[in-house]
């Protein structure tokens, strides 16, 4: 089984995410373990494109689809900035 996953920024001012993908790029995975469950952080590393910060997942949600002879798992995990400072969670 192959993982899609798509990341969306938690939007608290209208209490839903934002309608858009924060990663562009498609992430595929072939591992599930890999991917964050609710409560675990993110960090994401800044790039020219990307966004900066520390995250923790809010929620994910799959949707299955089986072909013929495989089945693909689209994921969408919601994340919303993290109050924690990283610091926090490791020792740097």
């Amino acid at each position: 089984m192959k993982y899609h996953v798509r990341y969306q920024r938690w939007d608290p001012t209208t209490s839903r995410p934002k309608d858009f993908a924060m990663n562009e790029e498609r992430m595929d995975f072939d591992r599930p373990e890999v991917i964050p469950n609710v409560g675990d952080y993110i960090k994401f590393l800044k790039r020219e494109d990307g966004p900066p910060g520390l995250f923790r997942v809010k929620s994910r949600f799959f949707i299955l689809t089986c072909r013929p002879g495989e089945w693909d798992a689209s994921v969408n995990i919601v994340v919303e900035e993290a109050a924690t400072n990283i610091d926090e969670l490791i020792k740097t």
